[in-house]
């Protein structure tokens, strides 16, 4: 079976409109976010809040997805997974919270190593340097652009 790879954030999920949801939630969350890949406890540590605060308020998650990102299912001959980098907790949790799991076999979150190291075949991630990264075929999925629907025909024309 074919396994095709999708970001978390920007792709299914929309991270831009939930950072300013935890901004309201955490005052000062958006002013004092860290460049680089997300740490929690460091960002919780530099707002001089608890992280619980901040794991609580992922509760919130499953509203911030794609409507579209159920078409996945139609991916017959293919397995789907979740490859997202970041802070395992955070990310794990965000990812669970956001209910997305259902429509997809499984995720992996990396940190330092490529995202074809979890053994994909092809990968949809919203960044460029992503995609060069790996050694498989992918698509740099812009959602201004492109849809789950345009995602989902790249990869069918990827592997017909």
């Amino acid at each position: 079976m074919t396994l095709v790879g999708f970001d978390f954030d920007r792709v299914l999920f929309k991270t831009d409109n939930f950072k300013q949801y935890l901004d309201h939630e955490l005052p000062g969350f958006l002013e004092s976010y860290p460049e680089g890949l997300y740490d929690v406890s460091k960002h919780a540590e530099k707002m001089e809040i608890d992280v619980e605060e901040v794991y609580r308020a992922l509760d919130r998650a499953e509203d911030f997805v794609y409507d579209d990102i159920g078409l996945v299912q139609e991916l017959e001959g293919f397995d789907a997974i979740i490859v997202s980098r970041g802070d395992y907790r955070f990310q794990r949790r965000k990812i669970e919270q956001s209910e997305v799991l259902e429509h997809f076999e499984g995720m992996e979150i990396v940190s330092d190593e490529d995202k074809d190291s979890v053994g994909i075949d092809f990968l949809v991630d919203d960044r460029a340097e992503e995609v060069q990264r790996v050694d498989v075929p992918g698509m740099v999925f812009d959602r201004e652009k492109h849809s789950m629907q345009d995602a989902i025909n790249r990869i069918r024309e990827e592997f017909s």
